[in-house]
């Protein structure tokens, strides 16, 4: 995306889904750096929704504040409901947080898979 105004990028690697493990490169002034994920229970989460990693890294883009431009595809659901959450937490720390801007290259329509009962942690980088 050649657009001036995106101050940050996720571009999410789905090579390792098959193992439990995902990762995307989060990319902001200029500077790439990977955020680890591994399924906990064992089931896979969608390989084609960037939503965990979006989740995973809001709290990162509000603390700078901007455009982030998500390099997949994210549920229509969890993009409408972000505005109502990035507004609750900037109100309660508006000198901590700004509310982000996100594109997307897909909106995928319907609910996002659910994640009752499933469970993923953080994971330190893999080694390849």
């Amino acid at each position: 995306m050649a657009d001036a105004t995106v101050q940050g990028h996720i571009h999410p690697d789905e090579s390792e889904a098959l193992t439990g493990f995902r990762s995307a490169t989060l990319e902001s002034d200029g500077t790439p750096f990977t955020l680890w994920f591994r399924e906990f229970d064992g089931r896979p989460l969608d390989p084609h929704l960037a939503d965990v990693y979006v989740l995973g890294s809001l709290l990162h883009w509000m603390g700078r504040g901007g455009a982030v431009h998500v390099h997949g595809a994210v549920s229509r659901t969890l993009l409408s409901n972000l505005d109502e959450w990035q507004a609750a937490l900037h109100s309660w720390l508006p000198d901590v947080y700004a509310t982000v801007t996100f594109t997307v290259d897909e909106v995928v329509e319907g609910e996002p898979p659910s994640s009752r009962g499933r469970a993923i942690e953080p994971a330190a980088p893999r080694r390849r």
